[in-house]
């Protein structure tokens, strides 16, 4: 009995000893993958043409978060030319943003 119980302890350290290696060689595989794959996606971004539609991208964001500030940062009172324009779209705070009245139409 007490050999049968040895060998058991035996058999369960040895299966530990496979499973913690195993979780180790999958964590520095998924580890070298993730690396691979972001320089993978790197050397595609800064390399040939897609470098010039990430640049392109870059600015048009960059455009257009100056063009959100410039039309939230200008003086209370900003006069638009209708409710459907770019310049009232982009506002935050709509209730400063002056429109211009449109005359009643009179039918004859």
């Amino acid at each position: 009995m007490n050999q049968e119980h040895l060998k058991l302890r035996e058999r369960q350290e040895q299966l530990l000893q496979q499973q913690q290696q195993r979780q180790q060689e999958s964590l520095a595989f998924y580890a070298k993958g993730t690396q691979s794959n972001l320089k993978w996606l790197g050397g595609w971004v800064w390399l040939g043409f897609a470098k010039h539609w990430a640049l392109l991208g870059m600015l048009a964001l960059s455009v257009l978060a100056g063009a959100v500030a410039e039309a939230n940062v200008t003086s209370s009172i900003v006069a638009c030319p209708s409710p459907k324009s770019i310049c009232y779209l982009l506002r935050w705070d709509k209730s400063k943003v002056v429109l211009p009245i449109q005359p009643k139409s009179t039918k004859p």
